[in-house]
């Protein structure tokens, strides 16, 4: 039997609680925006009920429900959310692929002070990994839509696992760089899997809060454990053992994986992106590079500016506390708050405490208090980019970019504020990164005055 032609505005009920997403659909070959479901175990219901709204408003209007017993062809881009299992599954596996961020200042330190690469060629592998991460993310996306998420994620493991064994005892500027860029494809791919986890949940800032939390955790036991370990004498194999313990860990939780892991696709009639997204990732980038900048100089700027290393002993570890409470409060309210004013509230805040620093008299407390702020902002904020993506493009397809910005801003604006550091010194540095929270948040307040500029809307 041919499918029941469906008019835009039927909706069909049944009593079965379950999730909501707003999608955009082919309905019996018709574009349209759906308010799909989906049952507490992420199954597809969406035959069952589901709306079909008007554009440009989006308004319903209830039609009695089909008696036929024939589902409409629906055909939509976003796959339905994780099981819970398979969800924090995946977080867990994207946090693997991040970990080094933790592990950088232990490894790196110790592979300078074994004599293991030069002073100048640091900032090459930690560039180069940066880029192969962001190259990895969209390799990652491209295989989990052609083959089974648990092959793609154990695989990416894998590689990640063999290629931080083989830099115990490697030595020479070439050969780390190569190994580092190889371990960042594989890191790139483990975070993909998060990122899918993430744009398929019925509560995407939410989901990303989770994801932000639960890697600042890792990369906070991980800071605090390398620097106590040696292997056979040295820290930096140590630390390169970590990553490959947790790497094995990670393979064990991709078996937790669903075979789907597919992201979110790019409709049949053109790409996803537009011009609002690609303005919004490109914001996302600058806010994480001017974030990554600050965060790169804060303990040397305490350090010039006349503070005792005790001083930086306590910042450091107290912003990276804020940080996942700042998540935790994102992935709690972040949902219930408009997107684009919570990004120019964040730019913002981060903007103010930037001209703080510069400013403030000689004060430990303020410091303490500043640095608390900066991270819990900071993390509070990054989740609001992700819900933004989403108001945007609700085919999810440009969220999948999200990390890509962010590593590619996070390269960019230090690679950039280090010429500026070296030019004009630490405060013009800093001067730097706070014009770039201003201009942020001066593009997301614009957004948030402007509602057309973010509304859900399709682009077919």
């Amino acid at each position: 039997m041919a499918p029941t032609p469906v008019p835009r505005g039927a909706e069909l009920r049944t009593p079965i609680s379950a999730r909501f997403f707003i999608d955009r659909c082919l309905v019996n070959g018709e574009a349209v925006v759906v308010r799909r479901r989906f049952s507490p175990q992420g199954v597809d219901i969406g035959h069952q009920r589901w709306v079909v709204m008007s554009e440009p408003r989006r308004h319903s209007v209830t039609a009695p429900a089909l008696s036929t017993g024939v589902s409409p062809d629906i055909d939509c881009t976003v796959p339905p959310p994780l099981p819970s299992t398979g969800f924090h599954a995946a977080l867990f596996v994207g946090s693997v692929g991040i970990l080094v961020v933790g592990l950088q200042p232990a490894l790196l330190g110790a592979l300078v002070n074994e004599q293991r690469i030069g002073d100048g060629e640091l900032g090459v592998v930690v560039l180069m990994e940066t880029i192969a991460i962001a190259i990895g993310t969209l390799l990652g996306a491209r295989m989990l839509s052609r083959f089974p998420g648990r092959f793609v994620a154990m695989a990416s493991a894998f590689a990640f696992v063999v290629a931080n064994v083989a830099q115990v005892n490697a030595a020479g500027a070439v050969m780390l760089v190569a190994l580092r860029g190889v371990t960042g494809l594989a890191e790139g791919a483990l975070i993909s899997a998060a990122m899918v986890a993430y744009a398929r949940a019925r509560s995407v800032e939410r989901a990303n809060g989770i994801y932000l939390a639960e890697q600042t955790v890792l990369q906070l036991l991980a800071a605090a454990i390398a620097p106590q370990l040696t292997f056979h004498g040295s820290r930096a194999d140590a630390a390169l053992l970590m990553l490959v313990g947790a790497g094995v860990v990670a393979m064990a939780a991709a078996l937790l994986l669903p075979q789907d892991l597919r992201p979110p696709r790019e409709d049949q009639q053109g790409s996803a992106m537009s011009l609002p997204a690609l303005v919004a990732l490109l914001g996302a980038g600058l806010f994480m590079g001017a974030i990554v900048a600050i965060w790169s100089y804060l303990g040397l700027w305490l350090s010039r500016n006349g503070y005792d290393p005790g001083v930086e002993a306590v910042a450091i570890p107290l912003t990276l506390i804020a940080e996942v409470l700042g998540a935790l409060a994102a992935a709690r309210w972040g949902d219930r708050l408009p997107n684009a004013p919570t990004v120019a509230a964040g730019a913002t805040v981060q903007c103010v405490l930037v001209v703080l620093f510069l400013t403030m008299p000689h004060n430990v407390l303020i410091v303490y208090l500043s640095s608390a702020m900066f991270g819990f902002v900071w993390l509070f904020t990054l989740p609001a980019f992700a819900g933004l993506l989403i108001d945007i493009d609700p085919t999810r397809r440009a969220v999948l970019y999200l990390a890509l910005a962010q590593m590619c801003g996070a390269a960019a604006i230090s690679a950039l504020s280090g010429v500026i550091v070296g030019w004009r010194g630490l405060n013009s540095g800093f001067a730097a990164s706070g014009t770039i929270f201003a201009l942020v948040a001066l593009a997301a307040l614009l957004a948030s005055i402007e509602p057309a500029l973010v509304r859900r809307k399709s682009t077919f």
